[in-house]
């Protein structure tokens, strides 16, 4: 799989596409190869959930902890 770094005002080379979802993760136009563009969407939606899975345990974990301390910081 091929990934290169592209200047935003140029226009790519032939076969090659702009990936919104490797512009997004690293902040610049990132081109690859039209036929790769399917492959790279699937590992990086992957990736996004997975990291949007851990993320929500982690809220969950502590939004209870916080409840918890509020609870105790009225009985008292």
């Amino acid at each position: 799989m091929e990934v290169r770094t592209w200047p935003s005002r140029r226009m790519p080379p032939p076969g090659w596409v702009v990936s919104p979802d490797l512009s997004e993760i690293y902040g610049r136009n990132v081109i690859v190869r039209r036929n790769s563009l399917s492959r790279i969407r699937r590992k990086v939606g992957g990736r996004k959930k997975d990291r949007l899975e851990k993320e929500g345990k982690l809220q969950m974990i502590l939004g209870g902890l916080l409840m918890g301390a509020g609870l105790l910081g009225r009985r008292r």
